[in-house]
């Protein structure tokens, strides 16, 4: 059965998966003020039919999921015609699953919150996710080159989406930083070539990478096309 509580036009859509009824609670109410409207499901496996039929902006799920494993459900989520596939998936994690369940981010997962702060952190933060877009897995050698230092480095990518990628580089480029980027996409014949800005850099204990998060503000030729392309056939 899904429990939800009451919408308005300026509200977004939100299926929070595997918590109790008292956790639901108080999580939609935090969320309601952010401006969304919550919907509730007891399993995974309740939620896997319903993220095949219904568009949510957000799906918030307790980790680890009972009765379908995170991959299979990532993989119901993300499939390339299902209405969840832009959706922002985050994992809500006791301490002791916390590193597992961040194995996942970047693979389909958008981020991972610690149980103890789910509502204050989806409440701040769940919009922002709302607004990025989805990210997939690719790893492929790239050249980096900060516009600052001056300097090209070689690098790899973790994930990347139409909007930007996640590096793999020791190079610390400072937040707000430009740079210039070039890559070569699966079964392409000419380098994706174009300007970026670092919006973040990683945190290893929680990541397990040194790198930097980059958002595209501009590519050359064809090189936004190209991306898009490769993005949809995934």
């Amino acid at each position: 059965m899904v429990h939800n509580v009451p919408m308005t036009d300026l509200q977004r859509s939100a299926l929070i998966v595997g918590v109790d009824a008292a956790a639901f609670r108080q999580l939609a109410t935090r969320l309601r003020r952010a401006g969304f409207v919550s919907d509730w499901v007891g399993s995974a496996s309740e939620a896997v039919d319903l993220v095949s039929l219904l568009p949510f902006d957000a799906v918030i799920v307790a980790f680890p999921l009972v009765e379908v494993s995170a991959r299979q459900f990532l993989a119901t989520l993300r499939q390339p015609d299902g209405p969840c596939r832009a959706s922002a998936l985050v994992f809500l994690a006791h301490e002791a699953d916390l590193d597992e369940a961040n194995r996942f981010v970047g693979q389909g997962v958008n981020a991972v919150f610690p149980f103890a702060d789910a509502a204050e952190l989806l409440a701040a933060r769940l919009r922002a996710l709302v607004d990025v877009a989805p990210r997939f897995p690719l790893r492929v050698m790239s050249r980096l080159q900060g516009r600052l230092a001056g300097t090209t480095t070689l690098c790899q990518t973790e994930n990347i989406s139409a909007s930007g990628m996640l590096l793999r580089v020791d190079q610390q480029v400072p937040v707000g930083g430009d740079v210039r980027f070039e890559l070569m996409l699966p079964g392409d014949t000419k380098p994706l070539r174009g300007s970026g800005t670092v919006v973040r850099h990683t945190y290893e204990r929680r990541e397990r990478i040194s790198g930097l998060g980059i958002r595209f503000v501009g590519f050359e030729e064809d090189g936004q096309a190209r991306l898009e392309t490769y993005l949809m056939s995934l």
